[in-house]
């Protein structure tokens, strides 16, 4: 009888949980070294995605209305730029009577090893008067000094190529401010204090007390600019309305992504009479009575995110409410005055004349989230006031103004209800084209009989103020504007001049429980008589700003600062409310003296100087006006700024550091979506789903079931063991049956096996397999051991005869041990056990998911390239007929133009709608936007990886040639390209010559689609005409 040379050894089953256990942690390995890789390069190309165009050389600083103070380190050189930990940012507020002096002070530390520039904006109230600025570091305090802007740029500069630390304060609108500071040291802390002044605003029996926190990002509308930047820069594209838009347009964080800007404040009020209350409907506040009689005000939660603008009033206690305030401060030998007269409240008015009410609705893309849910409910509350014989219309703008009705109509309740269906029915969406809503409320003839009221509802988010304030003046005739300023951080300077240049008033709704208590306080304004023809006798030669005082409603007081020679005297104001005099007399001696009233009355001049030029006057003849009052107040202004230069170099000479664009929150409560412009997203996750199906190909192959070599040698099995050769011999001429028992992969043979119990031909087969193949044999004698436990008895027994009974010419000789099993597959446990058949069920499921994974990729290109086929046909159909025909019949769009890039061999059929359906198959016109070839701009979205590939080859002077159904061919020049953030990406609809604007996604190389960067291509007409050409068959293919 022949033995194993191997000692016999125990068979050990299948490993069962263990095994499965190991499968496991296997899989789980296998699938996180996959996604870790995968994440990597998704996570590479995204960072150069966002890092490349903001640390580009030739970007310059964007800003926007407003930031929470968050510092880019620009480094010299082409290293990447590096964000500068915010350690805080502290306000500090002490209010004094009617007058408010607030420092604030930002800190910010350089973590990187080498010298940087630091580059960071903020916001203040528009009325402040900024007057000082200090920088420290190490020890180190440069005071600013004022100098003319171009003058404090040139000081700035040198200063920074010199290696001496310098700082620079600009002013970019009233309530928008910019500072630079130079040569940071390495892992040194910078701390930043401005300091300014300001009057508080009273209303409604309570002083107001509003600082911006926040910004709403700015729409910048008009034609766009040609300009020598390249794709590199991520400016807003400065536009023939908007010269300055690069730097007044910037990128935004999500609120919840951290705190980008984290903010410390309190206020110290001494207001000179009892408090009553004192309240914020902004933030959770602490109020604390100090033993002086001051009272300390607190946020609630010490660090506050920069995401919504500080609100607070204070009411005077009963009987301390204030008639008259005046404070005057002497300087030079001249009086500085500011005043401040509440008229007695007056009761409500009896019969007024009707009112023709006009509601300008903004419904632009920067109201997305509460801001439109505020405004509708607003408006629909003062739809509902209405009273029988008032007319009235409602105008919703945002990239195009829509009215209700034709014209002004009567207020019954058909056209209410009317009304309340059309504003509930009102989506926040587009861009803010304000002109053309303000142009259709002006522009309607009047009615004899009625009082013309325009309510104008918007958040002021656009960058052309001036050219709405003139507009304003222009067309007002005998109408009163009143603006109501929406959501968390409104452009406060603008809602506040739109007001003053309408002869009205200006009211703000920061929170949807607002809006009724504010909504009231306005109309019971307006149904009290206004006190009109206000002015007042100063003493001969001052000068008093406002020069013309406006009208004033119940609740609001009369505010002057005035500038005169001498001591200070009486003053006679005198006015009419209704058909009756109204008159007082004040001695300015009586008050207080304070410090910074002259400051206050500065600033107060420069408005005004800057509103003479909205007004129309010369600019060349102001400006050295504001320049002068500016320099001698220590000032800044727009044509002023605060420079702060150290004597002593402290770094290498020559730097040459980058600017870059600082993020900030985005207010609270909006929604991203809308501050998109209404650009569809433009890149398709094909190039994602290559990779993730290669991914998981790889992991199945990782899990597959797999046999190890092992060590063991085959059994000897004596006279009638097969031969190596014979082992290795084909199966085409063995029977059937052992062809496929030799299958490890054919589960029904394995299991026909299982089943036989007898003799006969099938087991005669089974045991000449075992005998020619011992892998076989070992595998056939596993089954044979799960047999022997499901019977309880030993299937191997010679009275038994195994399940597959004696194989032939062996007889006795030898029966196969449990040892000769193990010896034959040393090392590798059955691969039919629990183990085997998770492997395999688990590596077939990932090679399934990589196919569907693949084919969905390989179906977004195909689909890209099939659908332009399709749509030739339907372009064919179009110009042919004149009717534009769906391409096929489920399709809800058409093909307008045929667009030629012959620079970079490109030709593409346009569709109609810039749909995800339908920048499936195509390139699409956005809609509301200009035909091609037509005055306008035609906006053409697609997506960056399929049909717009051909614009990353695009150059400015590329020809692009689009063709319209009628057979005109318009010729177009490439004259701007840009990389820009969506978030603050505003396309202008409008142009004077015939336009074309190709949007898609950038970086063109990324794997992961998403990202708010667009690349834009910016093409006007030759000649500024469409040319009809002459066209071969050949050509239209």
């Amino acid at each position: 009888m022949t033995t194993s040379t191997h000692p016999p050894a125990p068979f050990l089953p299948p490993k069962g949980w263990r095994g499965l256990a190991r499968l496991a942690l296997e899989g789980l390995a296998a699938g996180v070294f996959v996604s870790l890789v995968l994440a990597l390069a998704v996570f590479i190309v995204a960072a150069q995605a966002e890092a490349a165009p903001l640390v580009a050389r030739s970007a310059s600083l964007v800003v926007a209305d407003a930031h929470g103070g968050t510092l880019k380190l620009s480094p010299a050189g082409d290293a990447p730029a590096v964000a500068a930990p915010l350690v805080a940012t502290d306000v500090r507020i002490d209010v004094a009577g009617i007058v408010a002096r607030t420092t604030v002070t930002q800190r910010f530390v350089n973590p990187t090893p080498v010298w940087r520039e630091g580059v960071y904006l903020f916001p203040l109230p528009d009325k402040a008067a900024v007057d000082h600025m200090r920088v420290e570091t190490n020890g180190r305090v440069i005071e600013g000094q004022v100098r003319e802007r171009a003058a404090a740029r040139r000081a700035y500069e040198q200063a920074k190529s010199e290696g001496r630390q310098a700082g620079l304060v600009e002013q970019e609108r009233p309530n928008l401010f910019t500072t630079g500071v130079a040569q940071l040291a390495p892992g040194a802390e910078v701390v930043v204090t401005i300091e300014l002044q300001e009057t508080l605003r009273y209303d409604s029996g309570a002083f107001r007390l509003r600082f911006p926190l926040a910004v709403t990002p700015r729409y910048v509308p008009g034609a766009p600019v040609a300009s020598s930047e390249g794709a590199d820069s991520t400016d807003t594209f400065a536009t023939d309305a908007v010269p300055d838009a690069g730097r007044i347009g910037a990128p935004f964080a999500i609120p919840g992504d951290g705190q980008v800007a984290p903010v410390t404040l309190a206020v110290t009020i001494d207001a000179g009479f009892p408090l009553a209350a004192v309240e914020s409907t902004s933030h959770a506040i602490d109020v604390v009575r100090l033993p002086d009689g001051r009272t300390l005000v607190e946020l609630a939660d010490a660090v506050v995110p920069a995401d919504r603008d500080l609100e607070l009033a204070w009411t005077p206690a009963v009987g301390a409410e204030p008639g008259a305030v005046v404070y005057t401060e002497q300087s030079n030998g001249r009086t500085h005055a500011l005043v401040m007269v509440l008229p007695p409240s007056a009761e409500a008015a009896g019969p007024a004349l009707p009112r023709e009410a006009t509601f300008i609705v903004d419904t632009s893309g920067s109201m997305s989230g509460v801001s439109i849910v505020q405004a509708k409910q607003a408006t629909a509350f003062a739809i509902s006031r209405l009273k029988p014989g008032d007319r009235f219309n409602v105008i919703e703008f945002n990239s195009h103004a829509r009215s209700l009705f034709p014209a002004p109509m009567p207020a019954d309740p058909a056209t209410i209800a009317a009304a309340q269906r059309f504003v509930a029915g009102l989506r926040a969406n587009g861009g803010t084209e304000m002109k053309p809503a303000l142009t259709a409320a002006l522009a309607p003839p009047s009615l004899p009989g009625y009082a013309r009221q325009v309510f104008f509802l918007t958040d002021g988010a656009v960058g052309n103020e001036h050219e709405l304030l003139k507009l304003i003046r222009a067309n007002l005739g005998d109408r009163r504007l009143y603006t109501i300023a929406i959501g968390p951080a409104p452009n406060a300077w603008f809602i506040r001049k739109a007001a003053q240049f309408g002869r009205g008033t200006s009211t703000f709704i920061g929170d949807v429980r607002d809006v009724r208590e504010r909504m009231t306080a306005l109309f019971e304004k307006l149904e009290r008589p206004t006190l009109t023809d206000l002015s007042v006798t100063w003493p001969v030669g001052a000068e008093v700003y406002p020069q013309q005082l406006p009208d004033l409603y119940s609740g609001e007081p009369i505010v002057v600062t005035a500038s005169f020679a001498g001591a200070p005297t009486t003053l006679s104001i005198v006015g009419r409310r209704g058909k009756s005099a109204w008159g007082t007399l004040l001695p300015t001696g009586a008050g207080p003296a304070a410090n910074g009233i002259g400051v206050l009355w500065a600033r107060e001049r420069i408005s005004a100087l800057s509103d003479a030029i909205v007004e129309g006057a010369p600019e060349d003849e102001v400006r050295p006006l504001i320049v002068a009052t500016a320099l001698e107040h220590h000032l800044v202004s727009r044509y002023t700024s605060l420079v702060a230069v150290d004597v002593t170099p402290i770094a290498s000479a020559g730097t040459d550091p980058l600017r870059t664009a600082i993020p900030g929150l985005l207010p609270a409560g909006l929604d991203p979506a809308g501050f998109v412009g209404g650009l569809p997203r433009t890149a398709t996750p094909a190039q994602l789903l290559l990779i993730v199906g290669v991914a998981l190909a790889a992991l199945a192959w990782i899990v597959r079931p797999r046999r190890r070599r092992g060590t063991g040698s085959a059994p000897v099995v004596g006279p009638s063991t097969p031969s190596l050769t014979e082992e290795r011999r084909s199966n085409a001429g063995a029977d059937p049956l052992v062809a496929r028992l030799r299958d490890p992969l054919d589960r029904p043979a394995r299991r026909c096996a299982e089943r036989c119990r007898g003799g006969g031909r099938r087991n005669e087969l089974a045991g000449a397999a075992m005998g020619s193949d011992p892998i076989f044999e070992a595998r056939t004698m596993a089954v044979m051991n799960r047999q022997r436990s499901k019977m309880g008895s030993d299937p191997f027994a010679p009275d038994r005869g195994g399940p597959f009974g004696r194989r032939p010419g062996v007889g006795h000789q030898r029966r196969l041990s449990p040892a000769s099993v193990s010896d034959a597959l040393p090392a590798e446990s059955s691969p039919i056990g629990g183990e085997s058949r998770a492997r395999i069920a688990l590596s077939w499921l990932l090679a399934a998911a990589a196919v569907a994974t693949v084919v969905a990729a390989v179906a977004i290109l195909a689909k890209a390239h099939v659908g332009q086929a399709m749509l030739e046909v339907a372009w064919r159909r179009a110009q042919s007929t004149g009717v534009a025909p769906a391409p096929w019949p489920w399709a809800d769009t058409h093909p307008v133009a045929k667009l030629y890039a012959p620079a970079q061999g490109a030709e593409l059929l346009v569709l109609a709608g810039a749909s995800g359906r339908t920048l499936a198959w195509g390139p699409g016109l956005l809609d509301g936007t200009a035909r091609p070839g037509e005055r306008g701009n035609a906006v053409v979205s697609a997506h960056r990886d399929t049909h717009f590939r051909f614009l990353a080859h695009a150059s400015v002077g590329d020809p692009l040639v689009v063709e319209r159904p009628d057979g005109v061919r318009v010729t177009y020049r490439i004259v701007t390209t840009r990389v820009a953030d969506a978030s603050r990406l505003a396309i202008p609809r409008d142009a004077d010559v015939p336009t074309l604007t190709l949007v898609t996604c950038w970086p063109f190389d990324a794997i992961a689609p998403g990202g708010t960067l667009r690349y834009v291509v910016v093409a006007q007409a030759d000649g500024g005409k469409a040319q009809r050409l002459t066209m071969a068959a050949s050509e239209r293919r």
